[in-house]
């Protein structure tokens, strides 16, 4: 007779306690929520004000440049402006590979920017850069309020590889 032991429906760990094949697949949905945003996609719309100023990689993100990357580690940042304009200095050239490999070759570019409302399942809002050369990236917006937090997914959705910067006066 095989028994189960519960605890609090609230703790992440009853799901990885639980024997048989629903821990696999709550570990499974453990790591795949955990890289991301998981359920805290950013679904009320922030002020411009709260996403203006100077935004920098997290320490995460910067280790994962370092390790699996191997990037030469500088001065990375995006600049988001009131006026629309944006720059973004020193990004891994990872995030124009489909499957996120790494080339070693920071890139910088400088364009417009806008705050916009997508639904593929899941509404979110996401900050759209849209480059000069006619390029574009797309961040994710996590959080429900500041510091909010935005993330770039790298190669394979699945990989839970991403980009995360973090704004510079938030951290102060």
């Amino acid at each position: 007779m095989r028994t189960t032991r519960v605890l609090p429906s609230n703790t992440v760990v009853n799901c990885l306690l639980v024997s048989g094949s629903r821990s696999y697949l709550a570990l499974i949905l453990l790591l795949v929520w955990l890289p991301g945003c998981g359920a805290d996609y950013t679904r009320v719309q922030p002020r411009r004000e709260d996403l203006t100023g100077t935004w920098l990689p997290t320490p995460d993100t910067i280790s994962d440049m370092r390790r699996r990357g191997r990037y030469e580690i500088s001065n990375h940042e995006l600049r988001l402006q009131s006026d629309g304009a944006f720059s973004i200095k020193n990004v891994p050239d990872w995030v124009h590979d489909v499957e996120g490999r790494s080339h070693q070759k920071l890139e910088s570019g400088s364009g417009k920017w806008t705050l916009s409302w997508e639904d593929y399942g899941s509404m979110k809002y996401v900050v759209y850069l849209a480059f000069s050369d006619g390029g574009h990236l797309t961040f994710h917006l996590c959080h429900q309020a500041r510091p909010y937090l935005l993330r770039y997914g790298i190669g394979d959705p699945d990989s839970g590889n991403s980009l995360a910067f973090e704004r510079l006066s938030d951290l102060k």
